[in-house]
């Protein structure tokens, strides 16, 4: 007889499985389809940012690369012209401080009138304006046959106090009038020379770094400048004497022409300081430098104006210039400062 009883399904019938099973192939492949939407996203953002570097870069150099030479050329000579027209200022126009001011920029007007028209004829566009100037003074004695004592005189005594830099500092000594130090100028200790009573500057920073430069005699007919920082000797420069006298430069850093780095040590100071004299009766010369403290400043051990020996007169100590040069495919507009441009 036939088994006419209800069949019972099986467990987990595959009609209700296999709908669950394509839904979950279906959202993983929704899920990859969103990931790879995603970096696809990311690589072109990628490349977008990558294009625009790479096009920054080029266009940083065709704005300055391609004439950098002539830029650099262009402000060194705005910058020696503004050094040149502070000098001869200085020279020429030391009344007061309005003279000066009016011959530096009437200077330096002419100067950039010119270097226009030259530049115009290679489609390049320059200006020069001078923006600001630094009142000073400068220090001087032109008697050859003076210790360097001051007006007092004293032979101890303070050249300048309180001074944020000098510039055009140079001194021309008479060999006769040094103490001899031949058999000490390579001496490490400071105090044989202090002893032996030979003329030095020194320049102290408020800091407390302290430079000190001795003068004598060497051996044969030699100069000698034994340089000293912090009381440990840098170098000993040396050059012999022509018609008696040795110049020495402490902004170019020479003595008879020949190169002493050691003696530039105002460039390595960032705070102001003082320069002194001391035994200044061991010496005879002259000596010029232009300070950037104010006329009236030195009148307790400086003539006025020519009066007597040494002396200060007004100068320009230094100035900022606004330069700008332009063509087709450079723009540079820069500020610098002279000195120290």
């Amino acid at each position: 007889m036939a088994d006419v009883r209800p069949r019972r399904p099986p467990d987990g019938d595959e009609r209700d499985v296999e709908p669950a099973r394509r839904t979950r192939r279906d959202d993983r492949a929704q899920l990859m389809l969103v990931a790879a939407l995603a970096l696809a996203v990311l690589f072109v953002s990628l490349a977008l940012l990558l294009n625009t570097v790479i096009y920054t870069g080029n266009l940083a150099t065709r704005s300055v690369g391609g004439d950098s030479d002539a830029v650099a050329g262009y402000r060194t000579a705005a910058t020696d012209a503004a050094d040149t027209s502070l000098r001869d200022a200085n020279a020429h126009e030391n009344r007061n401080y309005s003279e000066l001011g009016t011959a530096f920029d009437a200077a330096m007007r002419d100067w950039d009138a010119a270097a226009s028209r030259h530049r115009a004829v290679a489609n390049t566009v320059t200006e020069l304006n001078v923006t600001a100037k630094t009142n000073g003074t400068r220090l001087r004695q032109d008697d050859a046959s003076r210790s360097f004592r001051n007006k007092t005189p004293s032979e101890n005594w303070s050249v300048a106090e309180g001074v944020g830099g000098y510039r055009d500092f140079t001194m021309t000594v008479d060999r006769s009038e040094l103490t001899n130090i031949s058999a000490t100028d390579t001496t490490d200790d400071p105090t044989d020379l202090g002893t032996a009573e030979v003329f030095h500057l020194t320049l102290a920073a408020d800091g407390g770094t302290e430079y000190t430069a001795f003068v004598g005699q060497g051996k044969g007919s030699n100069v000698s400048v034994v340089v000293f920082e912090n009381a440990t000797r840098t170098a000993t420069c040396t050059a012999p004497a022509s018609g008696g006298t040795v110049t020495i430069d402490f902004s170019n850093g020479t003595v008879g022409g020949t190169d002493c780095d050691a003696l530039t040590f105002e460039d390595d100071i960032d705070d102001s300081f003082t320069l002194r004299y001391d035994d200044g009766d061991d010496v005879a010369g002259t000596y010029s430098l232009v300070v950037d403290t104010p006329y009236g400043e030195h009148a307790e051990d400086f003539e006025a104006d020519s009066s007597g020996s040494p002396y200060r007169t007004r100068a320009l100590y230094g100035a900022e210039l606004e330069l700008v040069y332009r063509t087709p495919s450079t723009h540079y507009e820069a500020t610098v400062v002279v000195p120290n441009a």
